[in-house]
């Protein structure tokens, strides 16, 4: 049954909002301008007086108390006011912040908290005070219109963009067909309820099941209030209107149209149910009822409109089935006699037991041939032991002279090598005199003291590396090491340097994203860029830009000081600083042993640093690269070739790299 609003003065309408309920169960509701009351005994309307000069808007009630936004025309300030229906007060807690927009909807949950919402988003107001959330960032420009407090960790909220729900952080649209929420409100038995653009809606079993002008619902509802006698009133543009339960209380009849023409399925067959219903007086129309289905007597189904339903056999066990469905109405009858139809599961042809017996034969058969013929190879093998014993220690011999071969190459470059490892030995001490300085210097601070343990501790695994460098890499398996990361031993390398870089260099670095394994070891390929870093440092003389950066590189550069191994592709890690550069007549010496700049500066130098990084790069056959502008920077560059699988025994060029 419908009210219709009364009239206003022409060019004017009604602003729609929640439904209140005083304690003598009087409706009312606010119209922009102030309170108009509804009498349901009567049936009558009446306005009450507004405070003078203000406007009110109705956001929600809490245990006969009723809250309000008041504001004067003209004014964005908003104000939290409380009425009892014949009294404005101001409310026992710290006015709202500003941050939310103009107010549309108040709850206080069964937790105390009060929450706030508006058309920027939603705010709540705990003992630490109000906290904001908005939801214009997100993508939902109309804000918050309505909230709902499902249970005790579950916060519901209307908007024009659909439901939203709140995950303890920020607000995130529900996957559920829902749109245009004007407002959510929740009846004594549970039951959730949702006033949209559309109709009515109402939450079963995970489903929204609409009601709509078919069921004397209008489209444009607003508010659905249950009042202290349980009876649900439902506010729209046109007026209010009661809801009568009693008028619908007959369920639906539930019928199998088409009913499978055959009661097995077997393989990849499927079974198909088309059904439909019919609803005593019509008061759901057949195209509107809703079904539930269920296979064994399982859970049933959320409702859906759809009318077909398909089972395959690979969803079931072999064995006996029962596939049951029922009707539901829009007033939530059930069909209490739902259709069961009773089919069986099959195995499929090639898993029967005579087939599998076949197979079993047909496969021992195959096992007694496959015997005879291994007997053969075996003899056949015996019959070629001798010569291929006489190959092997012909093999042997020739194995050994290589290895004499290379090990005579090996000590030779160990001569170079030797040196230049006292230069970065020097650079090692003098990271781990550092460190102990400042574990000296700080023993009671934890942080720092186990901060430069662990440096030590990369340290002292450094030099071991070098020691194996300076043996040469007379062992096989390391020259077969793959370097996973080279952005990681970047971005170590800066770390592990922290306490030697000048406070006013800033170090930038780029390690890449997805870069390919490499051929070499994670301690060799640090310890070069140690020496690179350290050169650059000196190169700026305390203060400049230091970028490291990883990329992936097709080919290597032109003109590399040493060219790389060859490689389908490379990855490129460059040192870049913005120093005094080099000058070009000394381009071409700096990677010679005991060349340097800086003998007769402030800074000393022993000329082993480059030299080391280029027999290092050398042995493992990566490429050098150097651009530099005087007065402007330099950037050295190592090209790495990316690791290759092999397809067949290693040349010794492989194994060098």
């Amino acid at each position: 049954k419908s009210y219709p609003l009364p009239a206003r003065p022409e060019g004017t309408n009604y602003v729609t909002s929640p439904l209140g309920e005083f304690a003598d169960r009087r409706l009312f509701f606010s119209d922009g301008e102030g309170l108009v009351v509804f009498d349901p005994g009567r049936g009558e309307f009446q306005r009450l007086p507004r405070p003078v000069g203000l406007r009110v808007r109705y956001l929600g009630s809490q245990t006969n108390a009723h809250f309000f936004a008041e504001h004067a025309p003209g004014n964005p300030a908003q104000r939290l006011m409380q009425f009892d229906g014949r009294d404005w007060l101001t409310p026992a807690i710290a006015q709202p912040p500003d941050g939310i927009g103009e107010w549309t909807t108040l709850m206080v949950t069964s937790g105390g908290e009060w929450w706030l919402g508006g058309s920027q988003g939603a705010a709540r107001f705990t003992a630490n005070g109000w906290s904001a959330y908005s939801v214009a960032n997100q993508g939902i420009p109309d804000g918050v219109t309505t909230l709902l407090e499902r249970d005790a960790k579950t916060i519901w909220a209307g908007s024009r963009a659909g439901l939203l729900m709140f995950n303890g952080q920020k607000w995130e649209i529900a996957p559920v067909t829902l749109s245009r929420v004007n407002r959510l409100s929740q009846t004594r038995d549970g039951t959730a309820w949702a006033a949209t653009d559309s109709g009515l809606q109402r939450w079963f079993q995970g489903q929204w099941i609409a009601m709509g002008a078919e069921e004397g619902v209008a489209n444009d509802a607003q508010v659905l209030h249950e009042t202290r006698d349980r009876q649900l009133w439902l506010g729209h543009s046109r007026g209010v209107s009661r809801f009568h339960r009693e008028a619908d209380a007959e369920p639906p009849q539930t019928y199998l149209v088409d009913p499978p023409n055959s009661e097995m399925i077997s393989g990849t067959g499927t079974l198909t149910f088309s059904f439909t219903g019919k609803d005593r007086w019509r008061a759901t129309a057949t195209d509107r009822l809703y079904y539930m289905c269920r296979i064994d007597e399982g859970p049933w189904r959320s409702p859906t409109p759809v009318t077909r339903f398909a089972i395959t056999a690979n969803e079931l066990p072999v064995g006996e089935h029962v596939f049951e469905v029922r009707a539901l109405d829009r007033s939530l009858n059930l069909d209490p006699t739902p259709v069961k139809w009773s089919f069986t599961v099959v195995l499929p042809w090639y898993l029967e037991p005579r087939l599998a017996g076949i197979v079993i034969l047909a496969a021992l058969a195959v096992l007694v041939f496959a015997g005879l013929a291994i007997n053969r190879h075996l003899r056949l093998v015996r019959s070629y032991a001798e010569i291929e014993r006489i190959v092997a220690e012909r093999t042997h011999q020739l194995e050994v002279a290589n290895r004499a071969l290379a090990h005579s190459e090996k000590m030779r470059s160990l001569g170079t090598l030797a040196a230049g490892v006292a230069h970065d030995f020097n650079s090692i001490l003098s990271i781990i005199r550092g460190s102990a300085q400042i574990i000296e210097a700080n023993p009671d601070n934890q942080e720092k003291v186990m901060t430069r343990v662990s440096r030590i501790k990369s340290m002292v695994e450094q030099g071991s590396t070098l020691v194996k460098a300076m043996l040469g890499f007379s062992r096989a398996d390391d020259a077969a090491l793959v370097l996973e990361s080279v952005g990681t031993v970047v971005a170590d390398t800066v770390r592990l340097l922290s306490d030697r870089l000048p406070p006013d260099v800033i170090v930038t670095v780029d390690a890449g994203a997805k870069l390919p394994p490499v051929h070499g070891t994670r301690e060799l390929l640090q310890q070069m860029l140690v020496n690179l870093v350290l050169n650059a440092v000196d190169a700026m003389d305390g203060k400049g830009r230091l970028n490291l950066k990883c990329q992936p590189a097709d080919g290597a550069p032109e003109q590399c000081i040493l060219p790389p191994a060859k490689a389908g592709e490379y990855v490129a890690v460059s040192v870049e600083d913005t120093g005094c550069g080099i000058a070009p007549e000394n381009l071409t010496r700096i990677f010679e042993p005991f060349f340097t700049t800086k003998a007769f500066s402030t800074r000393h130098g022993t000329g082993l640093g480059l030299s080391m990084v280029y027999e290092f790069s050398k042995e493992l056959g990566y490429g050098l690269n150097v651009r530099s502008v005087l007065k402007q920077g330099s950037v050295f560059t190592i090209v790495i070739p990316v690791f290759e699988e092999p397809d067949g025994p290693s040349t010794p060029t492989q194994a060098a790299g």
